[in-house]
């Protein structure tokens, strides 16, 4: 240790922002990279181009700049962009001006609208308004992927509209291929165009298995650059087929396939039965349908869900808490039906309103902020690579508990007394164990219920039978905890506040009208970094119950911080202190909270900390000798508990020796440890007992009427060459005695009992209690320096 301060080196990670996407993508596994191997992870909304105008909706609405941005602003990452067919293979239909297809259709209030909010786009031709629509994407770091909707423009999709399948009445095959070369070939320079899906919802009489990729090929062949995505049948619900026999294609890293999942697409059981049930025998459905393809190692695209998001639809609401804990559960790229928040004309109606839109009718904000907020948990990647996708920084896998009903995690706050609900981004890391036991990472605490309607909490009992959890109810998102072995069961729950509570578990089973939302909670594996102050809010908090530990921690101290920073190159150093001044409070309350909770485990109320006022720091010189002054010399200005100072403690000690002895003693008192070490120390102790020794002796002659006068005391204070290591070396002394080991308490005991195991001192048989201390003082001999005195 240092003579005057105490050195403090930190360590803390240093979190690099996530890189530009390096365009083209392309699929490794199960996983979308981009051109750097990284993961990407397709969060896209679906922009409707392929009705009767063949115009982008929404641009009599709004600017289409502003459109982007609202896009952009709703944390989406791309685009899928409907087109009809018959935009490219249909010269007469796609050399319309934007003005001319919407007059033709009687929407003359439409194009007024275009030329106040897009002047620029209304004499353009179909086709190169469309382009206008994609370039302003990508100029907003928009992703684009071109979806082949339907061929003739209209609404999609029906089982008779005649453009299902090949040989329909608006499907000619040859037509069709022609049309995906066509725009393949249109955006082949264009970097934000990233993938093409060959055709919507497949469905009808004529679909069959032996045909349906056929455009794949001759995408590929027109722009290798942009991922093929294939559609599945029955309306995009079924891949099964795939199961037997894999698409044989002449590319590869390309390839991606895409499913369709809506709450009406499991009929009415949402509405009808009980939630955790249908949840269940959908998912189940879908794992055989489609989302086997995952565990094969494809890429599995789920390129059109959405809801009914005026919130009015209690079989929606049910669904989406499903389909949020699938796609956070399988991290799955996905795209929401639909960012239109009204239709120029749709089936006959104008203006009509969107209600599964994400913005409003009049396209100015978000239809449902809380949707986009629930979105929001699985717009970012939850795995990477080594999950074993690649892409993200590499981080240790955890779990994080994810509620599906409100779009977020289970964190702790900064107080840490509870345990609450807070963005996923925020998410505190957990580790569900082979013991059924759900521990805070980093740290030995597990959750435990407190009992019915009580808040969770976190506790270190974690062998005990309430702190296991089991994952009931048939859609495994109950958590529940045994409060008794009587099958007393409770379940994690949430009350008004989003604080985490223990209730009686509920809609199990059978009941169709219960609703178990706020009860839903999934556990979902995740190698996100997490945020450095998510670590510190922990660590700097919770008791480090093994040295292993350490290891984990995304900051470190002392020689430590420097074997971390000399061993890797994405660590940094910080000095909280700089001469003499606390600059870094943050870094400053990590050290000190370490070391009062997690390593010495003792109250902070016992142990103070001297701080100087600001206001006194503009002579760190000065300050530093009043420190010194105050700790040694005159101690009743900190505390009036003590008001003896050192010259008159070591005094009382000597007088307290025997008299034959005392002379000696004042002549030879020696100095040892780092509290010693400060500049002049020795000279400031000589001089104070000097002057005490003095007047004694002059109080002793004035006694005696001067009859008899006492010789003069000389006072030595001895500092030497090992007085830095005088306690260390006197410690190895006592270490090296066979007595030691039978008296001493091991680390592991230590961190077990804590403070409380150190109250007596089996060495020396003496209770040790705050404020009572005994000082031997042994005369300085040349020959053995140091003295140990029992």
């Amino acid at each position: 240790m240092t003579p005057s301060l105490l050195f403090l080196l930190f360590l803390f990670a240093t979190t690099a922002s996530p890189a530009p996407i390096a365009l083209p993508l392309s699929t490794s596994s199960r996983w979308v990279v981009d051109d750097d191997g990284r993961r990407v992870k397709l969060a896209c909304v679906n922009w409707a181009a392929h009705l009767e105008p063949t115009v982008a909706e929404g641009l009599s609405k709004q600017p289409l700049d502003a459109i982007s941005k609202s896009v952009a602003a709703m944390g989406f990452n791309c685009v899928r962009l409907t087109w009809p067919l018959y935009l490219l293979t249909d010269s007469s239909f796609g050399s319309l001006t934007v003005r001319q297809s919407l007059e033709r259709l009687g929407l003359a209030e439409s194009a007024a609208g275009v030329r106040v909010n897009n002047p620029g786009l209304l004499d353009l031709t179909l086709v190169q308004a469309f382009q206008a629509v994609v370039s302003n994407l990508a100029s907003n770091s928009l992703m684009v992927i071109l979806d082949n909707q339907i061929s003739k423009p209209g609404w999609c999709c029906s089982k008779y509209d005649d453009n299902g399948f090949f040989g329909d009445k608006y499907f000619d095959p040859d037509e069709w291929l022609r049309g995906l070369e066509m725009m393949a070939t249109m955006f082949n320079s264009s970097a934000s165009v990233v993938g093409m899906s060959l055709r919507n919802e497949l469905r009808g009489p004529k679909q069959n298995v032996s045909l349906w990729y056929r455009g794949a090929e001759i995408v590929h062949s027109a722009n290798p650059d942009i991922l093929v995505i294939l559609s599945g049948l029955d309306y995009d619900k079924d891949l099964s087929f795939l199961s037997e026999k894999q698409v044989n294609l002449s590319f590869t890293k390309k390839l991606v396939f895409e499913y369709h999942w809506y709450g009406f697409s499991d009929g009415g059981d949402w509405g009808s039965q009980n939630p955790n049930e249908v949840c269940a025998m959908v998912i189940g459905n879908i794992t055989r349908k489609g989302g086997f393809l995952l565990e094969q190692g494809w890429p599995l695209f789920l390129s059109e869900f959405g809801i009914d998001q005026r919130g009015v639809n209690e079989a929606d609401n049910h669904f989406l808490s499903c389909f949020l804990s699938f796609a956070a559960e399988k991290d799955i790229d996905w795209a929401l039906w639909a960012l239109q928040g009204s239709y120029y004309i749709r089936e006959g109606q104008l203006g009509l309103d969107e209600t599964y839109g994400a913005l409003s009718w009049d396209w100015c904000k978000a239809r449902n902020s809380s949707f986009i907020q629930r979105l929001s948990a699985i717009q970012s990647p939850f795995q990477d690579k080594h999950l074993p996708g690649p892409g993200l920084p590499k981080s240790s896998p955890y779990n994080m508990i994810f509620h599906p009903s409100t779009g977020l995690c289970i964190v702790t706050n900064s107080q840490l007394k509870q345990l609450q609900l807070g963005q996923c981004a925020e998410s505190s890391a957990w580790s569900y164990t082979r013991q059924k036991n759900l521990v805070l990472k980093g740290t030995k605490y597990c959750l435990q219920p407190e009992g019915v309607s009580k808040p969770a909490k976190l506790g270190v009992g974690c062998k005990v039978s309430t702190a296991k959890w089991d994952l009931i109810s048939s859609s495994k998102m109950h958590i529940s905890s045994n409060l008794t072995n009587n099958g007393n069961n409770v379940c994690l729950d949430i009350d008004d506040n989003g604080t985490i509570m223990t209730n009686r578990c509920k809609c199990l089973s059978l009941d169709g009208t219960c609703n178990p939302g706020s009860q839903w909670f999934k556990i979902i594996r995740s190698s996100r970094e997490v945020n450095d102050q998510i670590f510190k809010q922990h660590r700097s908090q919770f008791v480090q119950h093994s040295a292993n530990v350490m290891a984990d921690l995304d900051f470190a101290i002392g020689e430590e911080a420097l074997i971390y920073y000399h061993s890797s190159t994405t660590y940094g150093l910080s000095y909280p202190i700089h001469r003499g001044q606390v600059e870094n409070w943050d870094a400053m309350e990590r050290f000190w909270q370490q070391c009062i909770f997690n390593y010495l485990r003792c109250d902070p109320e016992d142990h103070y900390f001297l701080l100087t006022e600001n206001k006194e720091l503009k002579n760190i010189l000065r300050q530093r000798h009043k420190i010194l002054k105050m700790i040694f010399f005159h101690p009743e200005i900190y505390n009036d508990s003590f008001t003896t100072p050192l010259p008159a403690i070591v005094d009382k000690c000597i007088q307290l020796s025997p008299i034959d002895t005392r002379r000696a003693l004042y002549k030879n008192i020696v100095l040892s440890g780092g509290s010693t070490m400060f500049k002049e120390f020795h000279r400031r102790l000589q001089r104070d007992l000097k002057r005490i020794a003095d007047a004694r002796v002059v109080t002793s002659n004035a006694q005696l009427n001067d009859d008899v006068k006492s010789q003069p005391i000389e006072v030595n204070v001895v500092s030497h060459p090992f007085q830095r290591y005088a306690v260390w070396f006197g410690g190895s002394v006592l270490a090296s005695t066979p007595e030691f080991y039978d008296a001493c308490h091991s680390k592991a005991e230590y961190q077990e009992y804590g403070a409380s195991i150190c109250r007596t001192n089996p060495v020396f048989k003496v209770t040790n209690r705050v404020g009572e201390f005994k000082l031997g003082l042994l005369p300085y001999n040349n020959d053995k320096p140091f003295g140990i005195q029992s």
